[in-house]
């Protein structure tokens, strides 16, 4: 096959999607050093927002893509942890991500499939790395989050220029706020408790 076919069957957005993966591997070790756990850091958002844009293209969070990339944040985050014996940051994001799916899972619930079963099963992936930056951390990612999705939303109606039953994938809100928050190593309240 000549490298001329292979342009053909390579859409335009895949190696924009990875160069934007790289430029977020490479801000996040340029914040947060490169320790082990930033390392495990860098590797979470490069997972993320492969996930986040399958959700945003098809709507999907799959399974397979979800597992993937929860496994290898847990492998990550464990090898960090052994490393440095850094148990207090281990526990801490199994917590955050563990009390994340438990949320999104009573949303899910009580708003009889408000959310995406993807969106329930992608929480706890998003708020493990946060966990293990700290629970301001944790709460400043949902804040970023929200304002995420609020502004996605507001975006699709002015869009479809309509304001009711518009739905928006919340995958990459989701995705986009632990991002925005892990890059900018924001806390809230600021100076919170890590």
């Amino acid at each position: 096959m000549s490298l001329r076919s292979w342009r053909r069957h390579i859409p335009g957005r895949f190696p924009r999607a990875e160069l934007v993966a790289v430029g977020v591997a490479v801000a996040v070790l340029a914040q947060h050093g490169t320790s082990a756990g930033a390392i495990a850091l860098a590797v979470s958002c490069i997972g993320m927002a492969a996930a986040a844009a399958i959700d945003a293209t098809t709507r999907r969070l799959p399974n397979a893509i979800v597992g993937l990339v929860a496994a290898t944040e847990l492998a990550a985050f464990q090898i960090a942890t052994q490393m440095n014996h850094e148990w207090a940051h281990w526990w801490r994001a199994l917590e955050a991500a563990g009390i994340a799916g438990a949320l999104m899972l009573t949303v899910y619930v009580l708003t009889r499939g408000g959310l995406g079963e993807g969106d329930v099963k992608f929480a706890p992936v998003v708020w493990l790395p946060l966990g293990w930056l700290g629970w301001s951390s944790a709460f400043a990612g949902y804040l970023v989050a929200a304002v995420v999705a609020t502004a996605m939303a507001v975006v699709m109606s002015v869009r479809r220029r309509r304001w009711r039953g518009v739905t928006i994938p919340f995958g990459p809100a989701l995705a986009l706020g632990a991002i925005i928050t892990i890059v900018a190593d924001l806390h809230w309240p600021p100076g919170g408790v890590r």
